[in-house]
């Protein structure tokens, strides 16, 4: 299982020392963060067990920090769309 959360972490050396800490009260699982995407992402994976966000966002608030879960959202568009029209801009230009 795969958890993102967005957080206000935005050093890389504290998002190390978080790591470390996430990873001494949570041994199972694997931590990383994204400090360039515009959330500064952390992701969390546990392949052992599901994964319990509560603790992990209050263990960053002890810590100073802000992160809460990114819901998962379905594309806005489905890979399989077809769309019915076909844009001709042509259509919509006036010739003067």
């Amino acid at each position: 299982m795969v958890e993102v959360l967005r957080t206000d972490v935005n050093d890389a050396s504290v998002a190390r020392l978080l790591i470390l800490r996430i990873q001494q009260a949570f041994p199972e699982y694997e931590v990383n963060f994204d400090l360039d995407d515009c959330d500064h992402i952390l992701r969390v994976k546990c392949k052992a067990n599901a994964i319990d966000v509560f603790p992990l966002v209050l263990l960053l608030k002890e810590c100073g920090y802000y992160a809460e879960v990114l819901p998962d959202l379905p594309p806005v568009w489905p890979r399989d769309f077809r769309c019915s029209w076909h844009w001709r801009p042509q259509q919509f230009l006036k010739t003067v």
